[in-house]
């Protein structure tokens, strides 16, 4: 019996250190599967939201700048990077 609860704590375990540690590298969940324009729409909002110095700022709106240009270019990865980056800009003032 301690055999099989034990094996059933290590499964459960393995199964859910990968889900407890998403959590910790992603702080702004349902970014995952955003296409570039929802993710512009949600920087957007994002940015109302919070009070940021002028030069962080700068930073993230550049890389909107840049996500938009790529997006009208067609490159949707690199548009989904660029914006990912000024989320991760972002990720330093909820640290």
């Amino acid at each position: 019996m301690k055999k099989i609860v034990l094996t059933t704590a290590v499964i459960f375990g393995a199964l859910a250190a990968p889900s407890f540690a998403q959590t910790n590298v992603n702080p702004y969940p349902g970014l995952e599967g955003l296409d570039c324009v929802a993710l512009i729409e949600k920087l957007d909002v994002t940015l109302n939201e919070i009070e940021i110095n002028d030069e962080l700022e700068t930073q993230i709106v550049d890389l909107r700048e840049q996500g938009i240009t790529e997006k009208q270019a067609g490159d949707e990865v690199a548009c989904a990077t660029s914006l990912t980056s000024a989320f991760q800009l972002l990720v330093s003032l909820k640290q």
